[in-house]
């Protein structure tokens, strides 16, 4: 997704608020626009240094989740504050580290009025925020205890009972959730396939498998 965004707008002069000319921010809120649907403003500052520094007001955290420096992940933003290499701030988006304490930088006005691949030091970073869309979902986990024999699973498109699980035998049987409705977790089984079984307080929801088995 994110090489998608970069070839994009890559070479290109990017201005979504259409008020100050092509800043960082607008190659910024580009992806905003195009995978969230909406605009992060600059408040109260008017730099790029708000969307750190006033991140618990401004939506960033709803779309973006915040990350150390040193756990950044391609298609990650940066936010600079005033420092030696942005003197009012900036903004713009990791694509891999170069090994010698610089990376490599999405980015626009920098100082080019257009979308380059630019050099950036760590020193002056404010913070770090992924986009939701880049993160892996982790993996959950139904746990069905050995105190329960027997535990029904039903066909995914009806309520029709496709078969019986046994955990008590297998000591517990722990399923990776392939989805989460209504109530019901979709599973694998080793004997009926995929199927659907009824969330309850009985069957805890991990993020990994407190059994062995999984049948």
């Amino acid at each position: 997704m994110f090489r998608e965004f970069m070839n994009r707008y890559l070479g290109k002069a990017v201005d979504v608020d259409h008020a100050y000319g092509m800043q960082c921010v607008d190659l910024f809120n580009a992806w905003n626009r195009d995978y969230n649907n909406t605009y992060i403003n600059c408040k109260p500052s008017g730099y790029a240094r708000s969307l750190a520094e006033n991140k618990y007001n401004n939506g960033i955290l709803k779309y973006f989740t915040e990350t150390a420096i040193n756990n950044m992940i391609e298609g990650t933003v940066v936010v600079y504050g005033r420092c030696k290499q942005a003197p009012d701030s900036h903004v713009c988006f990791f694509i891999k580290d170069n090994g010698n304490g610089t990376f490599q930088a999405l980015e626009q006005n920098a100082p080019y009025k257009y979308v380059t691949i630019g050099t950036k030091s760590y020193n002056g970073i404010i913070g770090a925020f992924i986009p939701n869309q880049l993160l892996k979902p982790s993996k959950k986990y139904i746990n069905v205890p050995p105190t329960i024999a027997l535990r029904r699973v039903y066909y995914l498109n009806n309520s029709f009972i496709k078969g019986l699980i046994k955990p008590k035998k297998y000591g517990g049987l722990s399923y990776e959730i392939l989805e989460n409705k209504n109530g019901y977790a979709t599973i694998m089984t080793s004997s009926y396939g995929k199927v659907r079984i009824k969330i309850t307080n009985m069957t805890p929801i991990t993020n990994s498998p407190k059994y062995k088995y999984g049948c």
